[in-house]
């Protein structure tokens, strides 16, 4: 038996928002919010998980946009009403500048004695709302992620420990000599620092969740965390082994990085209801924007007059080198539907309901077996549940799969550890190096 591996809570999604009682209409209300995150905290999860597209197709909102609340707004809000659970809002370093992104994610700490990172994204989508005309190829979204990192990294190391010294008599809030300016002249960004906002001694945890090569080269240098999607047992062995060789071969111990499956989870007292519970969250679904959708993970290919009960033939899929948008997830979705074999209609629902995280329908019992096999196979560190369903979809999570997991000693029974390094386990971490946006670079297809 295992000890127990860490768990956050992913909030944010609605595809269960047709459901009687889904309470889609709160959705954007504090209490909705707080009532969440009060309760992940009550039963211990260790951090509250926030992902977020800053792009929204006008034609497909009659599917619900994948996130909708900004994260460090909405993270802000909840640090005061909780205490210990983490807070985890992503930000795109495609279209954000660090000095921004160190200013609010420092502001966060302070706000939350210590109980944040951050899930740095290089965005597929959205490029015409923050001014460019098209996206950069992604070796070059990469390498300007590296740098970024870098930069945040220095900008809350521009305050020395001991900086503030609140001598009142002398006159003297700060001490000089420990402040400095960083002067980063880098390919993507000109920054002189230091930072305004004090940082604080404690560095926030950096998160990366690209799974393409480039995004696995991003992780390996900068991450303390990793968000996976990977649906299989075979697919997420694969994956932890092919990221553990890239964080060796920077030196890096692999103990200073943890890996977190994401799992989309529908739940029930019996496996039939929570089949038809999925059933109701997916359907009656829209194929014409399924479709849509499946193409776009799938790099575009054109599916046109393709059978929904038919899988999808391999000679229309493109080549990952050609892929621009998002090589990752299109490696998901290709092993979807190459390796496994799902009909256009199966992957419609995989996108609708999971974005093709792997998904888990069953009871609390049957749910647990299949974390704690993810866990005993050696394919995960630990996880990042979604629940789809309301109303009854968290009282079931906290209520009932979570003393399960307890019982079986996947999730921690104590209080989580102040310190986020200790509560996931993580060894002292190496500072990543200024080669890291080469690297990306090096590595692109």
């Amino acid at each position: 038996m295992t000890g127990p591996v860490p768990f956050t809570l992913m909030i944010g999604g609605l595809a269960g928002w047709r459901r009687s009682g889904s309470r889609a209409e709160e959705a954007r209300s504090l209490p909705f919010q707080a009532e969440i995150a009060r309760r992940a905290e009550e039963v211990g999860f260790d951090a509250l998980f926030i992902a977020d597209v800053p792009f929204v197709d006008a034609a497909t909102v009659t599917v619900p946009p994948y996130t909708h609340l900004e994260p460090i707004t909405l993270l802000s809000a909840l640090a005061a009403v909780t205490d210990r659970i983490g807070l985890i809002p992503t930000i795109s370093s495609s279209y954000s500048q660090p000095y921004t992104v160190a200013r609010q994610i420092s502001s966060l700490q302070h706000l939350s004695n210590d109980r944040v990172g951050v899930n740095i994204v290089t965005s597929f989508q959205g490029e015409r709302n923050y001014g460019y005309d098209t996206i950069p190829s992604p070796a070059e979204r990469y390498a300007r992620a590296a740098e970024f990192a870098r930069v945040l990294d220095r900008l809350w190391a521009s305050w020395e420990p001991g900086a503030l010294a609140f001598d009142r008599a002398a006159g003297r809030y700060a001490d000089p000599a420990l402040v400095h300016t960083i002067d980063h002249v880098g390919e993507h960004f000109s920054v002189a620092g230091p930072l305004d906002v004090v940082p604080r001694e404690k560095r926030p945890l950096i998160i990366q969740a690209g799974a393409s090569d480039l995004g696995r080269a991003l992780a390996a240098d900068i991450a303390d965390l990793v968000y996976t999607a990977q649906p299989t047992l075979a697919t997420a062995r694969t994956f932890l082994g092919e990221l553990h060789s890239e964080i060796r071969a920077r030196s890096r111990s692999v103990d200073e990085v943890a890996v977190l499956t994401g799992a989309n989870v529908v739940l029930a007292d019996t496996e039939e209801r929570a089949r038809e519970i999925r059933d109701e969250i997916n359907g009656p679904l829209s194929y014409d924007i399924g479709r849509t959708r499946v193409s776009t993970q799938l790099g575009g290919a054109d599916l046109t007059g393709l059978d929904l009960d038919e899988p999808i033939p391999v000679e229309v899929l493109p080549d990952v080198s050609t892929v621009q948008r998002r090589q990752g997830r299109f490696e998901v979705f290709r092993s979807l539907a190459v390796d496994e074999r799902l009909t256009l209609r199966e992957l419609i629902r995989r996108e609708l309901g999971g974005a093709g995280h792997w998904s888990i329908t069953g009871t609390p019992q049957t749910v647990a077996d299949a974390l704690e096999e993810r866990v005993l196979g050696g394919g995960t560190d630990g996880f990042n549940i979604s629940v789809p369903q309301f109303p009854e979809g968290p009282p079931l999570l906290f209520d009932a799969l979570v003393p399960e997991l307890k019982r079986r000693g996947l999730f921690r029974t104590d209080p989580p550890e102040q310190d986020l390094r200790r509560r996931f386990g993580l060894a002292d971490r190496t500072a990543p190096t200024d080669a890291a946006a080469a690297r990306a670079v090096a590595t692109a297809p």
